[in-house]
């Protein structure tokens, strides 16, 4: 497979990274990149009603926002800056399999993704190294070691439990993270690495690094103790979060998308980047990167956080969405990579201390003569996810004589209208700054995963985040309506 500078991370060392070429690496892996602009899904927005709502970004928590809203009978265009549906949900084809470049897992434990597969009738499937694998690899000390399964868990999930002993008490309501504010405040104040000290082993220590990190896509000296916490109490514990996200949709994210926005009786426009949001005049003005403009009673913007920045707000959005977006709060630079190994071998799954280049190793299809396993680390930078010999070197720190045969990975962290991968908030974001990234601004509200009530960075978290901001802008519109008479 032909890898681009987007997939391979050969942009590491560059300053920025043209729209361009961020577009062609999602063509190279097999995204489709539209090149029409008129409005689709209902007409031609020539000569349209102007809506009654916009939704900016076309990811899980545009997509669902729009949708409900239509649904509720509002007239609602979706203005999105790729040329594709689905934001960091984004189907392609690897090795003759279904390859997520983006989102994968989901578990039992989510609520508002498991309406939305029964709603659609989408199927499941398990992914084999989550929840079955037959052996393990991990590495402690800096040492790589390896047992069946069984042998492994023994020893891995203690430290687990006794790191996260408190999560009941600190965090005892999932959909309400900040009622015991005291005590997340005085936990957020630590990264997960603070904690990770206090256990006697450096076993122990290595475990609970790897547990309490890698789902939050960076290293553990950046990953906030408190939000560690917080996710695993919207897992339900902590028995629950191991048993962990272990299935994955059988025809790919991008169908769920594609079901939605079938469903949403709402139009939308492809490769509409917005530059400015204006509250001056009567509603909300919407201009994109082409001159032209939309105007709305209400706006969803419904991208990553770290891109907020990018749009220029009249009156100024607020300091402390403006502090994230800068500084990159939200979404990190994680690597996410697929590979094949040759030969045969049993399901694994391989875990590492956080600051690795990968931590965490799944298998997640089997072929005749090979595996495809996939992998996550807490900075792409730290390799070339595209090519296999680097992928080799890396997974070898595991499972010495492997053979990559190929390799594909896409660099959202340098995607201009990502910014970063899944949300991971560092140390004393939650406590400050979650509360404001979820206020509405004037008529403009903010949808995402990044600011989820419960799952940050999941896609459960951004369904809901979709959810609950549909309901909010029509409450408002409503409300407003009844006032009018």
């Amino acid at each position: 497979m032909a890898k681009s500078e987007t997939e391979s991370g050969t942009h590491s060392g560059r300053e920025g990274v043209s729209r361009r070429s961020v577009l062609g690496g999602m063509a190279a892996i097999g995204g489709a990149v539209a090149t029409g602009s008129a409005l689709q899904g209902c007409t031609d927005g020539g000569d349209a009603e102007a809506p009654d709502v916009i939704v900016i970004g076309a990811g899980f928590a545009g997509c669902v926002s729009a949708r409900d809203l239509a649904h509720r009978g509002y007239k609602v265009t979706l203005l999105e800056a790729q040329g594709r549906l689905g934001g960091r949900a984004f189907t392609s084809e690897f090795a003759g399999k279904v390859y997520e470049a983006g989102a994968l897992m989901l578990s039992w434990k989510e609520p508002f993704m498991w309406t939305e597969v029964m709603r659609y009738g989408l199927e499941i499937e398990p992914i084999v190294g989550v929840l079955a694998p037959e052996v393990c690899y991990w590495i402690t000390d800096g040492k790589a070691m390896s047992a069946p399964a069984e042998e492994f868990y023994e020893i891995f999930v203690p430290p687990i439990f006794k790191f996260f002993e408190d999560v009941g008490t600190v965090f005892p309501y999932p959909y309400a993270p900040l009622t015991n504010r005291e005590a997340v405040e005085k936990l957020d104040r630590l990264s997960v690495m603070d904690r990770v000290k206090t256990l006697p082993t450096q076993q122990e220590r290595d475990f609970a690094d790897n547990w309490a990190s890698a789902p939050l896509g960076r290293a553990g000296t950046d990953v906030g103790l408190a939000s560690s916490m917080a996710l695993t109490s919207a897992f339900g514990g902590v028995q629950a979060s191991l048993e962990g996200a272990s299935y994955r949709l059988k025809k790919g994210t991008s169908n769920l998308v594609e079901k939605i926005v079938e469903d949403g009786g709402f139009e939308y426009r492809l490769q509409s980047p917005v530059s400015s949001i204006d509250q001056s005049g009567t509603g909300v003005t919407v201009t994109i990167e082409s001159g032209e403009t939309f105007t709305a009673s209400a706006v969803v913007l419904a991208t990553p956080v770290n891109t907020y920045e990018n749009i220029d707000f009249t009156p100024p959005l607020s300091p402390e969405k403006l502090t994230v977006s800068k500084g990159k709060m939200a979404g990190g630079k994680g690597a996410h990579i697929n590979a094949r190994l040759k030969g045969k071998m049993p399901p694994l799954l391989a875990v590492a201390p956080s600051h690795m280049p990968l931590h965490l190793l799944l298998t997640t299809d089997i072929l005749e003569d090979s595996v495809i396993v996939d992998g996550y680390g807490p900075d792409a930078s730290l390799f070339d996810g595209g090519d296999p010999e680097a992928v080799q070197a890396v997974i070898r720190q595991w499972i010495p004589d492997v053979e990559v045969m190929e390799t594909v990975s896409y660099r959202w962290d340098l995607d201009p209208f990502s910014q970063g991968t899944w949300c991971g908030f560092g140390p004393g974001v939650l406590s400050k700054y979650y509360e404001a990234l979820r206020e509405p601004e004037g008529n403009v509200y903010f949808a995402s995963g990044d600011s989820a009530t419960a799952f940050r960075g999941f896609m459960e978290g951004a369904i809901e985040s979709g959810v609950r901001v549909a309901r909010d802008v029509h409450n408002a519109l409503n409300s407003r309506k009844q006032d009018l008479g």
